[in-house]
């Protein structure tokens, strides 16, 4: 009696490896971008950490150091005199000659410029810088805004205190204007009236 064998008995038979484990499937590595589960961070290379450090420290010492510039700043702002716009201070003119030195020795820029020279106006230049900042809006600057501040007390307090020196020179001219000999090329020495006080505050024409 012959023995017959079912077809599937022969492919449902397990398979053998020689007695070896069978192969398994190998899990994505750490540094594959696809598969990673949801809750796994990418590794992060040494160069971006330092980046990232950069930025950080950046981040927090930036205002650190524009809080302790702004300190000192304002420290070195009072030696710029007030100035309210009145006859009886400087000329507007030597009012900013002596500002912007302030301003060089401290390397401000024109915006810092505005902030700490408008901390010393008072009275009727601090009002007549409200009232041009107004007008300005986000247009102000300072080259415009040192012309316009020149323009609005020149005329009126220059010439006003150019009026009160002048008038003490008169007052005192033995004192202001001395009497010297200048010596000409012919050998003559005429006397003459030594102006140069009186040039020293006397306006220019443009």
């Amino acid at each position: 009696m012959g023995v017959t064998h079912d077809e599937d008995s022969t492919t449902s038979a397990p398979q053998q490896w020689g007695g070896s484990t069978p192969p398994q499937a190998i899990p994505p590595t750490a540094s594959t971008s696809q598969g990673l589960p949801p809750h796994t961070k990418a590794h992060v290379t040494e160069p971006d950490e330092e980046e990232a450090i950069k930025k950080r420290t950046k981040f927090v010492t930036s205002p650190i150091v524009k809080a302790i510039g702004d300190l000192f700043s304002r420290e070195d702002k009072k030696e710029i005199p007030t100035y309210k716009g009145k006859s009886t201070e400087k000329l507007i003119t030597e009012w900013l000659k002596g500002a912007e030195h302030v301003a060089r020795n401290n390397d401000w820029n024109d915006d810092q410029k505005i902030r700490f020279f408008l901390d010393r106006l008072k009275g009727e230049a601090f009002e007549w810088h409200e009232n041009y900042a107004e007008e300005e809006g986000d247009n102000l600057n300072y080259p415009d805004w040192k012309e316009a501040i020149i323009a609005r007390f020149q005329d009126k307090v220059d010439l006003a205190t150019l009026e009160n020196k002048l008038s003490k020179l008169k007052q005192k001219p033995e004192k202001n204007s001395a009497i010297v000999m200048v010596p000409k090329k012919d050998g003559e020495m005429p006397m003459c009236i030594d102006y140069r006080a009186l040039n020293k505050i006397t306006v220019k024409d443009k």
